[in-house]
């Protein structure tokens, strides 16, 4: 008899923290729009008229537009990763899905770009939402290094599964921090971000893996540079 209450009280505070949950992600999303708009309305209202202020204030205004579309844009593929017809899987070789993201991203920046991929593996997933987590791990590891920094994509199959990884010389990331990043809207210790990052980047890479059936581990130290691999179920 006393176990219903219990468990009626569980859903009640699983209810309560997904509903807080909810509150704080509106919230967050709120401030990040908020933050260009206030900017481009600014520069609207200012109205220069010297022609090089008024270009300058047009770059501005062109950038934070960009900014807002591509919030936006992972803002709906978060809602997405609910979904149950969020993937669309098929079949697929790992090593062929780096080999791709290697080719485009490799034109991000001067980097000493690397292609790393063992013995050829198989799993089950969907192409263009694994290509787009490897691209934004790539794409957050070129905003933490130089053109001397070397960045590593790759892939394996081995008893842990398939793993899809994006491997950077740069500074790494404190062992404090390793969990945060992966929030929605994340900053690390001392309000630190990437000036370029909207903060739902590894957010959208972990909602990826977990749609699939895996996780995305990190493997990094201070100094040392940063491992991210997404890994998912494979076939062998």
């Amino acid at each position: 008899m006393s176990a219903r209450p219990r468990s009626a009280r569980a859903a009640a505070r699983e209810l309560e923290r997904t509903l807080e949950s909810q509150k704080e992600f509106i919230d967050n999303a709120c401030h990040e729009l908020l933050t260009p708009l206030t900017i481009i309305r600014g520069h609207l209202e200012l109205r220069p008229d010297d022609p090089a202020e008024r270009e300058a204030a047009i770059e501005v205004v062109t950038d934070e537009v960009m900014r807002m579309t591509r919030l936006v844009d992972e803002l709906r593929v978060l809602a997405l990763t609910r979904r149950p017809d969020f993937l669309d899987s098929e079949l697929l070789d790992a090593g062929a899905v780096v080999r791709v993201v290697f080719d485009k991203v490799r034109a991000l920046a001067p980097r000493d770009w690397r292609l790393e991929y063992r013995d050829r593996g198989w799993l089950v997933g969907d192409r263009h939402r694994l290509e787009q987590a490897l691209i934004n791990l790539a794409h957050n590891a070129v905003q933490y290094t130089g053109p001397e920094d070397r960045i590593a994509i790759g892939a394996g199959v081995d008893e842990r599964g398939a793993r899809l990884w994006v491997a950077d010389s740069g500074p790494g990331v404190p062992a404090d921090e390793h969990d945060r990043i992966f929030e929605r809207f994340a900053y690390g210790a001392g309000g630190r971000r990437h000036p370029n990052s909207t903060g739902l980047g590894l957010a959208i890479v972990s909602a990826i893996a977990r749609a699939h059936g895996g996780h995305v581990e990190l493997d990094s130290t201070p100094g040392h540079g940063a491992t991210f691999a997404v890994v998912v179920p494979a076939i062998r």
